[in-house]
């Protein structure tokens, strides 16, 4: 098992359950991972945290693991990302 793939079963796995346990409680509030965050935006998982450091982008839950996000809340990024793009 490479490095890669042990930071991967470390990662990806409690964010999983952490979705699972949202769920099973009866949250309906949808829930949007780092990662998740990341595509829907067209930038880096990365760049994503940077965004969370910055204040642009502000987590719902932060864990060890990553951040979780209301999806408004990422298209309310992507709105102005857009906006701002549009402008120049």
């Amino acid at each position: 098992m490479t490095s890669s793939q042990r930071y991967r079963k470390y990662v990806t796995k409690p964010l999983s359950r952490m979705r699972l346990l949202w769920e099973s409680h009866g949250m309906s509030q949808p829930i949007t991972t780092t990662t998740e965050a990341a595509k829907a935006l067209g930038v880096s998982a990365k760049t994503v945290q940077r965004m969370v450091s910055s204040g642009a982008l502000v987590p719902l839950y932060t864990l060890p693991t990553g951040h979780l996000f209301e999806p408004a809340e990422v298209e309310r990024v992507k709105a102005e990302r857009d906006a701002t793009r549009a402008a120049s």
